[in-house]
């Protein structure tokens, strides 16, 4: 990413011919390109498509911006693209595409059924439920409990190093995370 000043000084270049200033500014502009490009679904427009598009509109702003202007070309650059994608978008919109993931295809399959996804949902509505189980059961421990629970389980903190950090006998670490986890363990089975 060029600062402003020299992402100005090559528009200006670009306006007066040179290409290899305007691949630069086209090259600048790429990630906020692609990122407004992922926002959009066109029936019949690839990814490409619409990346083609962004970059028209972002060759419009190099094409008009008035140097002697207080706007920022990022600024004036972005809205330009963004209007471009919306005014592909408008025209589009003449004829609604409407998609259900209901529809069968043509084997008389919802398509809802045949999305492939190695998440399974349930699991993971389980693992954060019993996390937040944990976390609610582990607010009701002393801070010296949750201090060595933490330390231990979630930093990777060895007993060791706990007990010099805290200035203890590791008989009194050992007993401590013993009740620490005897006391979770009984408020989790409620």
């Amino acid at each position: 990413m060029v600062d402003k000043i020299e992402l100005e000084s090559l528009v200006k270049k670009s306006q007066e011919g040179d290409k290899e200033a305007l691949e630069l500014v086209c090259r600048n502009f790429k990630w906020f390109i692609i990122k407004n490009c992922n926002k959009i679904y066109i029936k019949n427009y690839e990814m490409n498509d619409l990346i083609q598009i962004a970059n028209i509109g972002l060759i419009k702003a190099v094409k008009m911006y008035k140097i002697t202007e207080r706007h920022v070309f990022a600024a004036y650059a972005a809205k330009s693209i963004i209007n471009e994608l919306n005014g592909i978008l408008r025209t589009n919109l003449k004829n609604p595409f409407s998609f259900s993931l209901y529809n069968s295809n043509i084997k008389g399959e919802e398509f809802i059924d045949t999305l492939v996804s190695d998440v399974d949902i349930e699991e993971e509505y389980i693992q954060r439920e019993s996390y937040r189980d944990v976390i609610e059961s582990m607010d009701k421990l002393s801070q010296k409990e949750k201090d060595i629970i933490v330390s231990y389980y979630f930093m990777g903190i060895t007993l060791k190093d706990y007990v010099k950090k805290n200035k203890m006998t590791y008989r009194n670490a050992v007993y401590r995370k013993r009740n620490a986890l005897d006391k979770l363990r009984k408020k989790l089975k409620k």
